[in-house]
């Protein structure tokens, strides 16, 4: 395991454990985005501040024909370098985000 795979990995564990134990001790919620740009660390130039975007995206089968958008991710930019890393919020929350949204895009478009 290289230095960079095990600064990812502890990044990536100490923010699912701040997640968890935020929700599960009921206090003043901060969201996902809040969270990274907070502890954010730029694995490439090692700069510390980022922007965070979530971007929706249509899946395969009947969701793309329909444009039923109900993969959510979060997209992470380094702002010094560029560098952008990729996140689940669904795997960091440990639960299922933007239901709503996508039951309005049924009806909406």
């Amino acid at each position: 395991m290289s230095a960079y795979d095990a600064e990812y990995e502890t990044f990536y564990m100490i923010l699912r454990i701040s997640v968890k134990a935020m929700n599960w001790k009921g206090a003043l919620k901060m969201s996902i985005e809040q969270m990274i740009e907070e502890r954010f660390v730029c694995s490439k130039c090692g700069g510390n501040h980022c922007q965070t975007k979530e971007v929706s995206m249509s899946g395969a089968g009947l969701s793309k024909m329909f444009d039923i958008q109900h993969n959510h991710f979060l997209f992470v930019s380094c702002t010094n370098c560029g560098y952008v890393e990729v996140f689940n919020p669904d795997i960091l929350e440990g639960k299922k985000r933007g239901q709503l949204g996508s039951i309005l895009d049924v009806f909406f478009g």
